[in-house]
Parts: C-alpha cells; sequence; structure tokens
C-alpha cells in the first residue's frame, strides 16, 4: 500500500460510481414500476366501474323480471276466471240444449195434435155441411 490516499480516493470514487450507476437503475426500475402500479390502479377503477354498470343492468333486470313474472301471475289468474266462465257457459249450454230438445219434442206432439185437430175440424165442417144441405132439402119439401 504504498498509496494509501490515492487508494482511498479511487475505492471512494468507485464507490460513488457504483452507487450513482446502481441507483439510476433502481430508479428507472422504480419509475417503470410506478408507472405500471398507476397503469394497474387505472385499469382497476375501470373494471370496478365496469362492474358497478353491470351489477346496476342486472339488478335492473331483475327488477323486469319481477315485473313481467307478477304480470304473468295476474293473467294466470285472469286465465283461470275465464276459463271457469267457459266451463259455467258450457254447462249452461248443455242445459239449453237439452230444454231445447224438449221444446222440439213438446213442438213436433203440438205439430201432430195440429194436423189431427185440423182434420177433425175439416171432417165436422164437412158433416155440418152436409147436415145444412140435408136440412136445407127437408125445408123445401
Amino acid at each position: 500500500d504504498e498509496y494509501p490516499d490515492e487508494s482511498k480516493k479511487c475505492m471512494s470514487l468507485l464507490k460513488e460510481f457504483a452507487k450513482s450507476y446502481y441507483t439510476s437503475f433502481i430508479n428507472e426500475d422504480l419509475i417503470k414500476s410506478n408507472d405500471l402500479l398507476e397503469d394497474s390502479r387505472e385499469e382497476l377503477a375501470d373494471v370496478i366501474d365496469d362492474l358497478s354498470d353491470l351489477n346496476k343492468d342486472q339488478l335492473k333486470e331483475k327488477k323486469k323480471r319481477e315485473k313481467l313474472k307478477s304480470k304473468e301471475l295476474k293473467l294466470q289468474g285472469k286465465l283461470s276466471d275465464i276459463e271457469e266462465s267457459i266451463k259455467e257457459n258450457q254447462v249452461e249450454i248443455a242445459k239449453k240444449d237439452e230444454e231445447i230438445t224438449k221444446l222440439d219434442s213438446s213442438i213436433g206432439e203440438k205439430s201432430s195434435l195440429e194436423t189431427s185437430v185440423k182434420s177433425k175440424i175439416n171432417e165436422q165442417e164437412a158433416t155440418v155441411k152436409s147436415l145444412r144441405e140435408k136440412l136445407i132439402i127437408i125445408e123445401g119439401f
């Protein structure tokens, strides 16, 4: 060690250079890492916003679905009432068909009776006419 001062100075310079050199690399890496971290945080904020929007949309769709389900239930209730009314009407129609059939039968019987009574009247009118003619003949003697 013939030049201790120079050696110390050299070591000090080398140490300063190494510090500066590595500090520069580390600072560059730190800046890049901070930039990446900031980008990731912005991306996370975007994802959180998107997720919030999607959750709102999902909630709206669920509310719409519930309204549709409620409407469906109301319509099913109305349909049930209509089906019940149809059944009641079908029973009434069947009863009316029975009444019409009975009336048809009664009309048929009365029509037969009418024909019979008309025939009887025609016979009686013929008899009355014949008797009057005979009476006229007798009175003419």
